[in-house]
């Protein structure tokens, strides 16, 4: 028979007699180590948070500005399309003065225009907003 010189042979897994030599010792759990995790782990998050915050106010702010430029946009569109109906309608008031078009003429254009500007108005101030959702 072979004798075995390191002693009896054991079975692998965890020894319950410590660690083995060149091995750090195992880790426990006190609760002053709790803390310092706990403390890290908020620290994380802390910092995860305000990086979060910091987007979603820079989002808004973008989003607001956004909003004003367009405003801005669509309200000098908006006057320059109704300067353009304004001299139209004086173009057809003065054609009608000097008995060149009947009145029929322009009262039709001024009911016609006067809709049309009410509408465009209308849309500019509540605008309407699709929502399409993809088929489920």
């Amino acid at each position: 028979m072979v004798k075995e010189e390191n002693g009896p042979a054991s079975e692998p897994g965890p020894s319950k007699g410590g660690s083995k030599p060149g091995q750090p010792p195992p880790f426990v759990w006190t609760p002053e180590t709790i803390r310092e995790a706990a403390a890290a782990l908020i620290g994380v998050i802390k910092e995860f948070g305000d990086r979060f915050i910091a987007l979603k106010e820079k989002e808004f702010d973008h989003d607001a500005r956004l909003a004003t430029a367009q405003a801005k946009a669509d309200w000098r569109v908006l006057a320059i399309f109704l300067g353009f109906l304004a001299f139209v309608v004086g173009l057809m008031s003065w054609l009608t003065l000097n008995a060149r078009v009947s009145s029929d003429a322009l009262l039709f254009l001024v009911g016609t225009i006067s809709g049309y500007v009410l509408v465009i108005v209308q849309r500019h101030l509540f605008p309407e907003s699709i929502e399409v959702q993809a088929p489920s």
